[in-house]
């Protein structure tokens, strides 16, 4: 078969020499090759194996490694770091930001710490610094949200997996992401990022503040829960999980921030003592694992869902369900 076009890479009209095919009728354009020898039959391996049909074509390189030897590539990849550090244009090798072992560090965005008043951000506005009564709160009205005031793009690379307002104000949001960082934001003026905390070296899964919100709690894929203080972003305990446990869910007990709750992926509820650094007592009663722990009537009883599709209520303190909420029609209760 015989065919022509016009070369379109002459000008747009497409004016100009024509180029011209020709293909075999068996529509193959390996005519020219001589294929290889098919080999003798009682060969197996060597210079004479047989081939048979599948023999190939005499100088193809089909199924043979090609590109730049060894040395070719060290000489490439030196010259292009040369030409990296003379442009200043280097890049950051990609990875996690801490490894197991290390010390864990924070990193502050700001200007300065301190304003002219010698004050961090933790400092409550005026305008969020008054207490607000039952009656107060029952007569203000609350709408649904019709303008997005702040966008934080890219916050977490790969995702963001818990968000948590400061306690009593509201004026900084906690956020925890796959990056397996912590980071705090200004939540009512500047919407700044304030902090990065650095000490997981997994994806993080949840986060908690304090009743004071002066120190947080974050929970990751690498079974630890850590300890953390929100403005220095000092790491101040950390509390391993042992085995291959993830600690799922953490929550300070609203009355004594030195106790916590973490649900656990193997089905337990531990409850942590900070100053002796230890478990001192375990909810265990559910099926699957733990996914959020809330505490309710004046923080005497706490209720906990599961992957089991159940709801338990606990009186704190106490390893006994006092209350069973479950249906076969349920699905798995996330946090």
């Amino acid at each position: 078969q015989h065919g022509t076009a016009h070369d379109p890479s002459v000008n747009a009209q497409g004016t100009g020499s024509y180029i011209q095919s020709t293909v075999t009728s068996s529509g193959k354009n390996n005519g020219k090759l001589k294929r290889k020898a098919k080999g003798d039959v009682s060969v197996i391996s060597g210079p004479n194996a047989y081939l048979g049909p599948w023999a190939g074509y005499e100088g193809e390189t089909k199924g043979q490694i090609t590109g730049p030897t060894p040395e070719q590539q060290a000489e490439y990849d030196l010259r292009q770091a040369e030409n990296s550090t003379a442009s200043g244009s280097i890049k950051k090798p990609k990875g996690r930001l801490y490894i197991d072992g290390q010390e864990e560090r924070s990193i502050f965005h700001g200007q300065s710490e301190y304003d002219s008043l010698g004050r961090t951000y933790m400092h409550i506005p005026s305008q969020y610094r008054h207490e607000v009564s039952y009656e107060e709160l029952s007569k203000q009205s609350s709408f649904v949200p019709k303008s997005l005031v702040k966008e934080w793009k890219s916050a977490h690379p790969g995702g963001v997996s818990a968000i948590r307002f400061i306690p009593s104000s509201g004026h900084l949001l906690l956020s925890s992401g796959m990056d397996g960082t912590v980071k705090i934001f200004d939540a009512h003026s500047s919407y700044a990022l304030q902090r990065t905390y650095i000490g997981h070296s997994k994806a993080v899964r949840d986060i908690g503040f304090s009743p004071t919100g002066t120190t947080f709690l974050s929970s990751s894929y690498d079974s630890f829960t850590k300890l953390w203080d929100t403005e220095t972003g000092k790491c101040l305990q950390r509390f391993e999980v042992k085995g291959k446990k993830i600690p799922n869910v953490a929550r300070f007990y609203p009355e004594d921030p030195n106790v916590f709750l973490v649900g656990q992926s193997d089905k337990k509820i531990v409850q942590w003592d900070i100053r002796a650094n230890e478990i001192v007592q375990q909810y265990n009663q559910h099926l699957d694992a733990i996914n959020s722990l809330t505490f309710f009537d004046s923080s005497r009883r706490f209720i906990s869902t599961s992957d089991d599709k159940s709801m338990r209520v606990w009186e704190f303190g106490i390893p006994v369900v006092i209350k069973l909420i479950a249906d076969p029609s349920m699905h798995a209760v996330p946090s």
